[in-house]
């Protein structure tokens, strides 16, 4: 009988899909002390919320966020990323993958307050470019009222390179202006090999040094074997010509196995490096952070 229950109570377990009860997440950003607003990325006829909180303080806990999408005429398709717009406290920016079929491809303007979302407005991603997109940063200009705004290609499953693109946010004239530069974009390399399903660029983020990091996943089927890295790419300047400068020297890597990691960002907690949340498929997601100390460093 204590046999027959063990295994019933071992089947219950391995059926549950997400034990943090965290749902599969695609961006992820810092929204205030223990509190990151993460992206999901349902497509358009499927049911849910686009955006939720996860909150790490006094215990892990999610709740989906209604969005006001009223003033660009309906929700987003297939959101894969998010970053917060640089000294504009408050604001962020969300990015669908690409254009399907000529429709979608958008940048979204944000704001939100506790647990509330509105969406501002919404820009046109430019149109021709080779790599579906998955990681977004912001970086201000001098005059406060327009910012570089870089895009992260995810590469291919053959290892192909992801790619770093960018264009010029101006507010006051409600619009994404793409530079040639911007559009041909430069290759984002992984540090080590991650093998033939490996995605190059699953997020990135910006530090407050300006310093880009990357996270990268692999996984052959929807229920794996999974496994990610974070890396630290290199930096970002405000040159509309060359603004990436890669990493050539301590450059730091976290391994992280069991995982496909889909959003990264600052953790708060002292001792800690990234933060970062998985989109593991059937086995749904986790909200967790690696150690300070990089796994690896070249």
């Amino acid at each position: 009988m204590r046999c027959l229950l063990w295994l019933a109570l071992s089947a219950l377990a391995l059926a549950q899909p997400n034990p943090d009860g965290v749902p599969p997440c695609a961006g992820m950003i810092p929204w205030g002390p223990s509190r990151y607003l993460v992206a999901h990325d349902l497509k358009v006829g499927e049911a849910g919320s686009r955006l939720g909180l996860i909150s790490t303080q006094p215990h892990l806990a999610y709740q989906r966020l209604s969005v006001d999408w009223s003033k660009v005429g309906g929700e987003a398709n297939d959101l894969e990323s998010l970053a917060p717009v640089e000294g504009q406290p408050g604001h962020f920016l969300a990015c669908e993958s690409g254009y399907v079929k000529g429709q979608y491809g958008h940048l979204y303007w944000l704001s939100g307050q506790q647990s509330s979302v509105a969406v501002e407005a919404r820009y046109a991603m430019p149109t021709g470019l080779t790599q579906e997109i998955e990681g977004l940063a912001t970086l201000s200009l001098d005059d406060g009222n327009r910012w570089i705004v870089f895009l992260g290609g995810r590469g291919g499953r053959s290892e192909e390179p992801g790619r770093l693109y960018w264009g010029i946010l101006d507010r006051g004239k409600k619009a994404i202006e793409w530079p040639k530069e911007g559009l041909q974009g430069v290759e984002i390399h992984l540090p080590r090999r991650l093998g033939p399903f490996a995605r190059t660029l699953s997020d990135m983020y910006l530090d407050e040094q300006h310093r880009l990091f990357v996270s990268s996943c692999s996984t052959p089927s929807r229920l794996g074997p999974n496994r990610s890295l974070i890396f630290l790419a290199g930096s970002l300047h405000q040159n509309l010509k060359a603004p990436f400068h890669r990493a050539t020297e301590n450059q730091d890597v976290w391994w992280i196995d069991g995982c496909k990691i889909e959003g990264i960002c600052p953790c708060d907690r002292p001792g800690y490096g990234p933060a970062y949340v998985t989109d593991d498929d059937e086995l749904g997601g986790l909200w967790r952070a690696v150690p300070a100390s990089p796994s690896l460093s070249y």
